[in-house]
């Protein structure tokens, strides 16, 4: 016979199993922020491009995943299209030789910039996305 003192098998209580989470996109806006330190000159290439491709990857899942994985990809070809014109501009004046602060100044202060509106859009994207709200950082609309 059993001890009535120790529980029987059916009795045996485990703990709740919770639902996951509904995915709400802020893996595109994480990603954005994990280039910072990589690769000083790169590092908005890349997070132009991973941020773009997450984010469209994100949009697929529906819901608040889909509209902040969607201005995500946005971000991303924001950043890009401001980055290679400048990435250009850099590599034109280093092949003509140029001397002053015009050709490759400009495109280094917008680079410089860039970045540090970057990470400020993916600090923000995060927060916003893991709260469960909607993005709110501006970007041209390239996709809708």
């Amino acid at each position: 016979m059993s001890d009535p003192a120790t529980p029987q098998p059916d009795s045996v209580s485990y703990p709740p199993v919770s639902a996951p989470a509904a995915p709400t996109g802020a893996l595109a806006w994480g990603l954005n922020l994990l280039g910072i330190g990589v690769l000083p000159f790169l590092n908005l290439f890349l997070s132009g491009i991973v941020v773009t491709i997450v984010g469209i990857t994100q949009s697929k899942r529906g819901g608040l995943a889909r509209v902040n994985g969607r201005r995500a990809a946005n971000w991303g070809l924001t950043v890009l299209l401001i980055t290679l014109p400048c990435a250009a501009v850099y590599v034109t004046a280093i092949v003509i030789k140029a001397e002053g602060f015009f050709p490759w100044g400009i495109a280094i202060i917008i680079w410089g910039l860039l970045g540090v509106v970057n990470v400020i859009a993916g600090i923000i994207g995060l927060v916003q996305a893991r709260a469960g709200r909607e993005v709110r950082f501006p970007a041209i609309p390239f996709l809708r």
